[in-house]
């Protein structure tokens, strides 16, 4: 069975890509509705902001699990990806690099 945050089993490409598109379209939505509603109904930007930074939070967490078992498919230790400048070619490599969950053509 495929858990969502778990970081156990790869993940294609494919599923990958949709998961993430998904999961930053849908965290940058809520987040910006909480911070937009703790202004207009409360009159507290505070409110706003730290239901914002909750909502981020968990987006960013969840885009995290979501690389973690791509770059497991791709037999890459996600530790690599805590690395400044090579986080952002792993993560370009995890788009188009095929995986052992897919067949070859």
């Amino acid at each position: 069975m495929d858990f969502f945050f778990s970081t156990r089993t790869p993940l294609a490409r494919l599923p990958f890509a949709i998961r993430l598109v998904i999961v930053l379209l849908v965290g940058t939505g809520i987040s910006y509705l909480a911070f937009k509603a703790g202004y207009k109904f409360l009159h507290f930007t505070e409110v706003g902001v730290f239901f914002a930074i909750i909502t981020g939070s968990i987006t960013a967490w969840t885009a995290l699990v979501q690389v973690i078992r791509r770059l497991r498919d791709l037999d890459i230790h996600a530790i690599f990806f805590f690395v400044p400048i090579y986080n952002l070619f792993l993560l370009v490599l995890a788009f188009v690099k095929p995986g052992k969950l897919e067949k070859p053509a």
